[in-house]
């Protein structure tokens, strides 16, 4: 992982230049991304002049109102098409630069280290700042990540640092040394953090984390002691295994209704999981 100003800017450099699969549409990607960077700028100035902080809850719409949910920068990326050329979508920008980050993290997950399913929803494109918090971030490659669903759930928009204000504050990201209380996938290397071992047979697979570090017994006690606990759980359960897997195979555009309620049943079986496993 980069930790030299120059690892970072050939790591930038590189995903300038492989942000897309079609070399023809390579100058358009650049441009679109650029464009969505400068929007969440703005945003996060228009954030800023309003008072909003990175302990403010951003506004949820209303139960049942009638008024079309905002969409996040985020989802709006995802859904762009060109107009000249019908291999530059932002959904393609997406699937390209997840493939190129998943072959860097060798199809393991950022966070607990176990094999990524050959599935796009089964791997989500993590966002190490919370882009809902950190807006200005969103498009920041340096904070983006790629980690199994199981971690992205149980994360979701926690901010696992003591310096989120001093984080927010500012537009330049943060440096590796500044994450002093909590594990970055891109600045620090895993090995250096966490150890762990995982046994696995024909049905069952068990893992064990332990943080050698600050920021490794962070990421313990917030993620990796969770997700030992929910591989056991589901792994003694396989009728429990099979459905998760029928679910994660569900390929669903975000923001539509299918990709609400897919993301809303998960919300709630994480909720119902956690109660459990609270008492493990």
């Amino acid at each position: 992982m980069p930790a030299h100003k120059n690892d970072i800017r050939n790591l930038l450099a590189k995903y300038r230049k492989h942000c897309i699969g079609d070399p023809s549409g390579l100058a358009e990607a650049q441009r679109y991304i650029t464009s969505m960077t400068d929007k969440a700028l703005a945003e996060y100035k228009t954030r800023k002049a309003s008072g909003f902080s990175s302990t403010t809850t951003p506004p949820r719409r209303k139960k049942g109102s009638s008024s079309p949910k905002k969409k996040t920068l985020w989802s709006e990326f995802y859904e762009y098409a060109s107009p000249t050329n019908e291999n530059v979508t932002g959904k393609s920008i997406r699937n390209h630069i997840r493939t190129l980050i998943e072959a860097e993290q060798h199809q393991q997950c950022c966070y607990c280290r176990r094999p990524l399913l050959n599935n796009a929803y089964a791997k989500p494109i993590e966002h190490i700042l919370p882009h809902s918090i950190f807006v200005q971030h969103t498009f920041n490659i340096l904070n983006l990540s790629i980690s199994c669903v199981d971690c992205n759930s149980k994360k979701s928009d926690d901010v696992w640092t003591a310096h989120g204000e001093r984080f927010w504050r500012t537009t330049r990201y943060p440096t590796a040394r500044a994450f002093s209380d909590m594990y970055h996938p891109r600045l620090h290397r895993y090995d250096e953090h966490i150890k762990f071992f995982r046994v696995q047979s024909n049905t069952h697979c068990i893992s064990i984390y332990t943080g050698l570090t600050p920021q490794g017994i962070k990421l313990c006690e917030k993620l990796l002691t969770h997700i030992s606990k929910l591989e056991v759980f589901v792994s003694a359960n396989s009728e429990l295994k099979k459905h998760i897997q029928t679910l994660q195979d569900e390929q669903s555009q975000p923001g539509s209704a299918a990709g609400d309620a897919i993301e809303a049943f998960k919300k709630a079986f994480d909720k119902a999981t956690e109660a459990i496993l609270e008492d493990v």
